[in-house]
């Protein structure tokens, strides 16, 4: 199983353009190795689960960006 806990361990915010799109529509722009790491290990992990629970507050009626950034 695994488990996720964004307020404890908070997933960092696109740090650059190149990030919004998969590598072969990023017309050269790279990405740091770990970053693009990470967010493979995320979008890989999405497909695999059985179930996706999601609790967060709302602040000004959205959700914090700590989830935004975990939704790439």
């Amino acid at each position: 199983m695994i488990e996720r806990d964004l307020h404890v361990t908070q997933l960092p915010h696109l740090q650059t353009t190149a990030q919004h799109w998969p590598e072969h529509v990023r017309d050269g722009a790279s990405v740091p190795a770990e970053l693009d790491a990470l967010q493979r290990e995320l979008i890989d992990e999405l497909p695999r689960a059985d179930a996706v629970v999601i609790g967060a507050p709302t602040y000004n009626y959205t959700m914090p960006s700590t989830l935004k950034s975990g939704l790439i």
